[in-house]
């Protein structure tokens, strides 16, 4: 796992690409399998508010917790950062998330579907760990993947 020496040093280049490479940080805890590291990217009482009508998630115990179970509904988790874009305390990155339902999420039950969905986040960087995170992924994108439609009803008869 790559990690950065570089510490955030106000709003330089420098300081810019050190923030980038915490959320890189954050993608490889996520893509890693464990929650080992988690408490080296996020800060001890981190916030995470999750869209869609996911909980908010305050303090790395609870994190940990919600990522052991998003694993446990999306098998051979991965997710790609497409981009990354620095300014001030801040981070925003747009992510491919991809995996196989293999546990029930948002009250759909395992389907086996392997799914591609796209995010953005926006990470608030303080003393070099993710202090606060806003996460939003395409979760109509999720449901329309999984959604098992029944074949239509065929009519008529021999003729």
């Amino acid at each position: 796992m790559a990690t950065s020496t570089t510490m955030y040093t106000g709003n330089t280049e420098a300081g810019l690409e050190a923030m980038k490479d915490i959320v890189l940080q954050w993608v490889e805890v996520v893509n890693s399998g464990t929650i080992d590291g988690i408490e080296r990217v996020w800060s001890h009482d981190c916030v995470v508010h999750a869209g869609g009508g996911l909980p908010e998630v305050r303090g790395v115990g609870s994190l940990g917790q919600l990522l052991t179970t998003y694993r446990g509904a999306l098998s051979h988790l991965h997710i790609t950062t497409e981009n990354l874009v620095a300014e001030g305390d801040k981070v925003a990155a747009r992510f491919t998330t991809r995996g196989r339902h293999d546990g029930e999420f948002l009250d759909i039950p395992p389907t086996g579907v392997s799914i591609e969905i796209g995010g953005f986040g926006l990470f608030r960087i303080a003393d070099g760990q993710i202090a606060e995170e806003w996460l939003l992924d395409d979760l109509a994108a999720f449901i329309a993947q999984v959604q098992i439609v029944s074949p239509p009803a065929q009519s008529g008869g021999a003729s």
